[in-house]
């Protein structure tokens, strides 16, 4: 059968094709999440978990893994919300007016991903057309959870990863402490470094262009950062 979907340029839906058409093809509407996760090999569930902050599963059967991923996501909804920037926001506003169905974009690549990623979104194939789709009870709930706060929330959220990223790309390295320390003094705010980080680790997913390591944050022009580390700690004793 001729696959028109094959010429979709983006290699994150390029690697499900085979797994949506197994799975999913021919679906009539959306299904609950276990019927989702039931589909996933372990090690596909296990990611999900780390991704959605939970830990202790590849000692677990597969069914007892499904189980736990299912109600990890299910009330990991608002946490999402919290982290999102505001396209991948405006996105999700979307996919709940879309009954959570819709089109596969090549400029969204990032956010799909992302969501895929916590297991809530998946690709799924009808007539030769690619679509994402998301599990009918997690969009319940995060239409439930959807408010004006984590508009808000998210506004700031894209604000500060962009001012992050600029300061990359004018600065090249930031350790990390310092660009929390730089972020909470120009937006006022009191964030931990665990949630600049975390927030900055999304917007790395989303496609911010910069990289993120244990101690610096620097931007994808870096060629070789330890090098970039040394010039710059040695003109700072000068």
């Amino acid at each position: 059968m001729e696959k028109k979907i094959i010429n979709i340029e983006n290699k994150i839906i390029i690697k499900d094709i085979k797994k949506a058409e197994k799975v999913y093809s021919g679906y009539k509407d959306n299904e609950a999440l276990e019927y989702y996760l039931n589909h996933l090999t372990k090690d596909e569930l296990v990611k999900i978990g780390s991704k959605n902050s939970t830990r202790g599963l590849t000692n677990l059967k597969k069914a007892d893994v499904v189980e736990k991923i299912n109600e990890v996501i299910l009330n990991n909804t608002s946490s999402l919300l919290e982290k999102l920037d505001i396209e991948a926001y405006n996105y999700i506003e979307e996919f709940i007016k879309s009954k959570g169905i819709k089109d596969i974009k090549k400029e969204d690549a990032d956010i799909i991903e992302y969501l895929k990623c916590r297991g809530i979104a998946y690709i799924a194939l009808n007539y030769e057309k690619a679509k994402i789709i998301s599990p009918t009870n997690v969009l319940e709930k995060i239409e439930s959870e959807l408010k004006i706060d984590f508009e808000k929330k998210s506004k700031l959220n894209t604000e500060i990863i962009k001012v992050a990223a600029g300061l990359c790309y004018t600065f090249g390295v930031f350790k990390i402490e310092d660009i929390c320390k730089s972020i909470n003094k120009y937006f006022e705010e009191e964030l931990s470094e665990a949630e600049v980080t975390n927030l900055l680790n999304i917007g790395a997913e989303l496609g911010y262009e910069y990289i993120i390591t244990k101690d610096y944050i620097y931007h994808t022009y870096i060629q070789d950062l330890e090098t970039t580390i040394k010039a710059i700690e040695s003109n700072n004793h000068l």
